[in-house]
């Protein structure tokens, strides 16, 4: 007898809990159709919304960029199967739609800022040299850009003049030692928009040279260079700032280690400089076309 209250309580416990856990089911079911259907929306797709669904009354909250997205939000959210009543918390910001456009592709417009292949500029360079031979140097260097999306093949270069700041005994070497890559590999460019982050890795020959200086003398100048093989890895920010203009910024770093030769009147000695450079850019480019 007694096992007769137990058992119903049992099986009226079981059940409630079976309807909750289907409710939920429901629930979240309800919650990613409504998601899925505002994210496919021509009108609200980019829109910031959170969607939550509890006993079939679908909760929105966030910001958006207007009262006609408002309502088209609960427009979809009513249509959506499960839905049964819509509860709404959004504010409008209209400054989220400006930003939006200034800053990434318009829905339905996937071919804006996308039109221009070629961009051809000049960069200010800071070149900071990581061997103790090499000094630092600033100096302007032209910049291209080849419009790609994912995976794509990249050329390299980074030509660069520096002094020689010392021979091996610690005395002036009286030269610049001119660094000429030619280097090819792979980048990897991700959109965002009107901007661009963009990886990359090449590597090739470099064709070094000596230059010495003719209005100074002393003994021990450099006076010739082998050539090195090249690595270069970096990254690379790009901003289209209009439909035409742009900027670019960049960091990488080259490494390369030609052997130098210095000569005097009594004696030859070589060593190898270190021409590893650590390079920040800021550079402005127009799309030709």
């Amino acid at each position: 007898m007694l096992l007769a209250p137990g058992l119903c309580a049992a099986l009226l416990c079981s059940t409630a809990c079976a309807q909750r856990m289907a409710f939920t089911i429901q629930d979240a079911q309800t919650a990613m159709r409504l998601k899925t259907t505002i994210l496919n929306d021509d009108v609200v797709g980019t829109e910031d919304v959170r969607v939550d669904v509890v006993d079939g009354v679908a909760y929105l909250s966030g910001h958006i960029s207007s009262d006609a997205h408002r309502a088209r939000l609960v427009e979809l959210a009513r249509a959506t199967t499960g839905v049964r009543d819509v509860r709404v918390d959004l504010a409008v910001r209209p400054e989220i739609a400006v930003l939006r456009q200034q800053l990434s592709v318009a829905p339905g417009d996937p071919d804006r800022g996308q039109r221009h292949v070629l961009a051809l500029g000049l960069s200010a360079r800071m070149m900071r040299s990581e061997g103790a031979g090499l000094e630092d140097t600033v100096d302007l260097t032209p910049i291209f850009r080849i419009r790609s999306r994912g995976l794509a093949p990249a050329l390299g270069f980074g030509w660069s003049t520096r002094d020689l700041a010392a021979a091996p005994d610690d005395r002036r070497a009286l030269a610049e030692l001119r660094i000429r890559p030619v280097m090819g590999g792979l980048a990897y460019t991700h959109p965002l928009g009107r901007t661009a982050l963009i990886g990359s890795l090449v590597a090739g020959y470099a064709f070094n040279s000596v230059q010495p200086d003719a209005a100074a003398a002393g003994p021990l100048r450099a006076i010739r260079s082998t050539n090195a093989l090249a690595v270069r890895p970096g990254a690379a920010l790009w901003v289209d700032l209009t439909d035409r203009a742009a900027m670019q910024f960049s960091l990488s770093y080259t490494r390369c280690r030609p052997r130098v030769t210095y000569a005097s009147d009594d004696r030859l000695l070589s060593s190898v400089v270190n021409a590893d450079a650590l390079t920040f850019s800021i550079g402005a480019a127009y799309w030709v076309f």
